[in-house]
C-alpha cells in the first residue's frame, strides 16, 4: 500500500507523478491511499483544542466550583470542529477536481533536462501493464 499525503502541490510534480505511475504499473489504483495534508493538521488541532477545553474545565472547577459552563464550551469545540472538518472536505473537492483535469504535461521539472526521462520511462510503463500497442505514440500514452 502506498500511502500519500496530498497537497495541491503533489500532481504538479514530474517525479511525483512518475512515483505514482510506477506503482500503479505494479498495483492496482485501491492500494493507493490517499490522505490530505488537511486531515492530521485538523485532528491534531481538535485534539489540542480538547486538552484545552479540560484543562480550562479543570481550573473553573477547583476555582470557581462552576461546571455549567461546560456545555457551552462543548458547543464551541463542536462549532470549531465543523469548521475544520469542512475545510477538509473543500480540500478533498479541489483534490478531485484538480485529478480530473490531471495531464502530466503540464508538470513541472527542476531540471528539464529529466523530462524526456520520465516520459520515455512512464511510456514504457504504461505500453507494458495496460496493453498499449507498441505503435501507439507517447502523445496518447501519457
Amino acid at each position: 500500500t502506498m500511502v500519500v499525503c496530498y497537497t495541491d502541490l503533489y500532481l504538479t510534480k514530474l517525479w511525483t507523478v512518475y512515483e505514482i505511475a510506477t506503482f500503479l504499473s505494479l498495483w492496482p489504483v485501491d492500494h493507493i491511499k490517499i490522505i490530505p495534508a488537511s486531515v492530521p493538521k485538523a485532528v491534531y488541532g481538535f485534539l489540542l483544542l480538547w486538552y484545552v477545553y479540560d484543562l480550562v474545565s479543570m481550573i473553573l472547577q477547583v476555582l470557581f466550583g462552576v461546571s455549567y459552563v461546560d456545555f457551552f464550551v462543548v458547543i464551541g469545540l463542536f462549532y470549531i470542529m465543523c469548521k475544520m472538518l469542512r475545510r477538509v472536505e473543500r480540500g478533498k473537492v479541489k483534490m478531485l477536481e484538480r485529478l480530473a483535469g490531471f495531464d502530466v504535461r503540464r508538470c513541472k521539472c527542476a531540471s528539464e533536462a529529466d523530462r524526456p526521462f520520465v516520459y520515455a520511462n512512464i511510456c514504457l510503463l504504461m505500453r507494458a501493464t495496460h496493453g498499449l500497442d507498441e505503435e501507439t505514440n507517447d502523445h496518447e500514452t501519457l
